[in-house]
């Protein structure tokens, strides 16, 4: 089944129904009589209508009321409907782009219901993005319905000259954004919209990771649902959306000659290896993740329950299997959505929280060596850029993104754990170790900006090298007004 029957009857309700999400009276008028009748002609215009509306902050500390959308509902349909048929048609509809053979017809039907099960069929694939020495790939983490931050991010691009409107003004510069784009924040519509007339004004040079909130299950429970709904009316339907999710890759390989560097929102998924990927000749590649086959890796890999406490390595056990995943949680969670990574240098696997499997430094060594191929002929993953892991407290986690200056390097030789204030790498120019894994700032304007005491946001720009030990990552943070 594609989706519970929890995500189908309770949307089907919502939309069919009147049912009154989020406490909000069926009598309440919807607010859609004061949306912009026409879409935005320019980025310049785009800016200023997002900027018009209250702040998260503002709205969270009740300084103002949550505002309708920036965009009209058909126009952010019809942005959402021509990204799904530029992917369907174009990108990812030739043979010759997907490593050990195309999906099935389904995965290419763009008039899906997700409000009736079985819904259609869960086809994860992962993405392949091979680039010249001579470019650069500008990463981004979480938004969470922050368009905030996103437009001083874009911004800052534009400051620097790599951009001029929502156009990118290099061939040679590529965005790759880390996944959760809505939820727990009132402006996910803005967020979308915004990457959508990214994507679709440079769709060569525009990259989207699925998070675990790319899910409308979850959805459902942690707020986009909600604002759909508020901004938008309970005509409005899902659908849309949910293959919007669909079309995008839980991890992107993003590098240049044999190295690559693992991008996705959570963590390492044991159970796929990228290797007939990323030996693909074309620069741009995709392949179905199709069977996991977690159980298989671990029993090829016992190393990696040496450390682990008796109970728990028999858990682990158990929840590793081989098996195709029919959701991004069932039979078990995909581990590029979900899982996390310790602080510091841990030496064994831990359970963090279900479905979630926190990988130590040693564990994921073990990994990455293994799915760069094990005998040194295949490409080489040199590390992880990723967006997850966020807490709304100033936890040990959120207090080192704070101190790198949003882009925190995990086991640093000074890092000693805990919540001391460690000496950390907080140069704006960075070297990338071998094996070292990136958590990516989440967005200030947000409960996390309240919480943990902060009000930018960053971007990394990666500048590629022919040798991957000459690759430099600038870290930019980027000062997000949230008044």
């Amino acid at each position: 089944m594609r989706k519970s029957l929890k995500v189908a009857l309770l949307v089907t309700l919502a939309l069919t129904a009147g049912v009154a999400l989020y406490l909000r009276p069926m009598a309440e008028p919807t607010l859609a009589d004061l949306v912009p009748e026409t879409a935005p002609r320019n980025w310049d215009e785009w800016k200023e209508r997002c900027l018009s509306l209250p702040s998260n902050q503002a709205i969270l500390w009740k300084r103002a009321s949550a505002m309708p959308s920036a965009i009209a509902a058909p126009h952010f349909s019809a942005a959402l409907q021509q990204f799904v048929e530029a992917q369907v048609s174009t990108m990812l509809a030739p043979d010759a782009v997907w490593a050990g053979g195309r999906p099935p017809a389904d995965f290419y039907e763009t008039k899906v219901d997700f409000t009736l099960p079985p819904g259609p069929k869960f086809y994860p694939f992962v993405q392949k993005l091979s680039l010249p020495a001579t470019a650069k790939a500008v990463f981004m983490g979480v938004l969470h319905g922050d368009v905030r931050s996103l437009l001083a991010a874009v911004a800052e691009l534009q400051k620097r000259g790599l951009m001029r409107g929502f156009e990118l003004v290099e061939p040679d510069t590529h965005l790759v954004f880390l996944g959760d784009y809505t939820d727990r924040g009132n402006y996910g519509v803005e967020v979308i919209y915004t990457l959508l007339q990214l994507k679709l004004t440079n769709p060569d040079n525009v990259w989207m990771a699925k998070g675990n909130h790319e899910d409308l299950e979850l959805n459902l429970d942690m707020g986009f649902i909600g604002e759909l709904d508020r901004k938008f009316g309970k005509a409005y339907g899902v659908n849309q959306v949910g293959r919007f999710y669909d079309y995008l890759p839980p991890a992107i390989y993003v590098g240049c000659g044999r190295d690559f560097i693992q991008c996705n929102h959570g963590g390492l998924e044991v159970g796929y290896s990228p290797q007939p990927l990323l030996a693909h000749s074309r620069a741009v590649a995709f392949q179905l993740i199709g069977e996991l086959k977690q159980k298989r890796f671990l029993l090829e890999h016992p190393e990696l329950l040496d450390d682990v406490d008796p109970d728990l390595k028999q858990e682990l056990r158990d929840a590793l299997v081989d098996a195709t995943p029919v959701t991004p949680t069932l039979p078990v969670a995909l581990g590029f959505m979900w899982n996390d990574f310790t602080i510091a240098k841990d030496t064994a696997l831990a359970r963090n929280r279900r479905p979630v499997w926190e990988f130590s430094h040693w564990a994921t060594s073990v990994v990455l060596k293994a799915q760069s191929g094990e005998d040194g002929t295949g490409s080489r993953i040199r590390g992880v850029f990723r967006a997850h892991q966020h807490s709304g407290s100033l936890s040990p986690l959120m207090r080192r993104l704070k101190i790198s200056n949003g882009v925190f390097r995990h086991w640093q030789d000074s890092d000693v754990g805990g919540r001391e204030v460690p000496t950390l790498d907080t140069a704006p120019e960075r070297s990338i170790p071998d094996g070292s894994v990136h958590t990516f700032n989440v967005s200030p304007d947000s409960i996390y900006g309240v919480k943990c005491e902060y009000s930018f946001a960053t971007i990394g720009i990666l500048t590629f090298a022919e040798k991957f030990e000459d690759w430099r990552l600038e870290v930019v943070p980027v000062a997000v007004s949230v008044d």
